[in-house]
């Protein structure tokens, strides 16, 4: 079924979209307007329904809503996630090495456009492969506590040979951003190259 506004029943896309109530992050309306009209039947539940949905809210997200790009699914409250370092925290392997991939590869195109400075163990520093300057990168963020996902140590591996594949290549546009690029014939996240 279909999401649709609590109140006028609208869905999308005849509405541009849905919000859900702030309070219980589980009523969706398609504007500030509904939500005041439905609000004297809706706070009756909105109470239970946000505390029946407390233990949820730095896990993974569920229902009707569609991941971001070039993930498996999407996480509740991100900016908060970020804030309490546990924004890989929840999330399929896969995403995880994802995340962690495109953060060092926007990191080090950033730092070569921007900085004009480039690693020598990465491939804007003329390295073939960035696999090391990626492996660096990721000694950085395991000193970070509590950043990485609990069963990050069994996984390391697995994530370093990934991006064995994905490191070899710069990122070449802004469309680029939305998804890996390790040759025409593979986007990289099968792990095939």
């Amino acid at each position: 079924m279909a999401l649709e506004c609590n109140s006028c029943k609208k869905s999308p896309p005849e509405v541009a979209l849905l919000k859900r109530c702030a309070k219980c992050s589980t009523t969706p309306y398609c504007s500030r307007d509904c939500q005041k009209a439905d609000w004297k039947v809706h706070k009756k539940v909105c109470g239970k329904q946000a505390d029946a949905t407390t233990s949820f809210q730095d896990g993974p997200t569920t229902g009707n809503s569609s991941p971001p790009k070039g993930l498996e699914q999407g996480v509740i409250r991100p900016f908060t996630r970020l804030e309490n370092r546990t924004w890989l925290h929840d999330r399929s392997e896969r995403d995880v090495y994802g995340l962690l991939i495109d953060a060092y590869r926007l990191r080090v195109e950033d730092m070569y456009n921007i900085e004009g400075e480039a690693d020598a163990d990465s491939i804007y520093g003329g390295a073939a492969n960035g696999l090391r300057g990626f492996k660096r990168f990721l000694e950085r963020v395991e000193r970070c506590p509590g950043i990485l996902p609990p069963w990050w140590d069994a996984k390391k591996k697995e994530c370093e040979t990934l991006a064995s594949d994905v490191c070899r290549v710069r990122v070449r546009s802004s469309s680029e951003r939305d998804k890996w690029d390790g040759d025409e014939s593979n986007d990289g996240r099968d792990g095939a190259g």
